[in-house]
């Protein structure tokens, strides 16, 4: 969400995001790039500066065949992008219908935006 609001983001303590089923760190930061949006590592910290109005409307993202990392990746979805991921299927593992789910729930969400 931070990547779509405008303003400066920082999540704290993200060393241990690298040591999970994949360096989740690294596969955010990937996102990031590919989505245009500046941010800064410094030490433990991930500073995000956030741009409502990103250019483009459609990216492929790489999942690191990671289900949470997948799943961050829909919220784009949100504020109007189409978002290409190179596997869905690793979503299963954690949460089977979460598509579905999420889909069904994303009206509510722009809603409340």
């Amino acid at each position: 969400l931070f990547t779509f609001t405008n303003g400066v983001s920082t999540i704290k303590n993200i060393s241990r995001a690298k040591i999970k089923e994949t360096d989740r760190v690294l596969s955010m930061t990937k996102a990031l790039d590919d989505l245009k949006i500046k941010y800064t590592l410094q030490e433990n910290d991930l500073i995000i500066y956030g741009n409502e109005n990103i250019e483009g409307k459609q990216f492929e993202l790489n999942t690191f065949f990671d289900h949470r990392t997948a799943m961050s990746f829909f919220i784009p979805t949100v504020f109007d992008k189409y978002i290409i991921l190179d596997d869905i299927d690793c979503i299963k593992k954690s949460y089977y219908n979460f598509s579905l789910d999420f889909h069904n729930c994303k009206g509510e969400l722009l809603a409340k935006l």
